[in-house]
């Protein structure tokens, strides 16, 4: 399975997360807006039923968190 990239962007008093390919920057998907984290992600498979995020983006300088897993899975699933 290929990785995906994400960002979690902040959008008033919500945060967003944006899941892109691995082609795109982090910095180039993230311009204009006010980044919380940002790193790697995987949807969830057979065996998780939770996206799974982890890493950095060196272009932004941030982290990814251990509560984006489950906003992605929240949000996307």
């Amino acid at each position: 399975m290929r990785q995906s990239k994400y960002v979690v962007i902040q959008r008033g008093t919500l945060e967003v997360p944006l899941v892109f390919p691995d082609f795109e920057t982090h910095s180039e998907m993230a311009r204009g807006f006010k980044v919380v984290s940002a790193g790697f992600c995987n949807p969830p498979d057979s065996s998780d039923e939770n996206w799974v995020c982890w890493g950095e983006s060196v272009s932004l300088n941030v982290s990814s968190r251990k509560e984006d897993s489950v906003l992605l899975t929240r949000v996307l699933k």
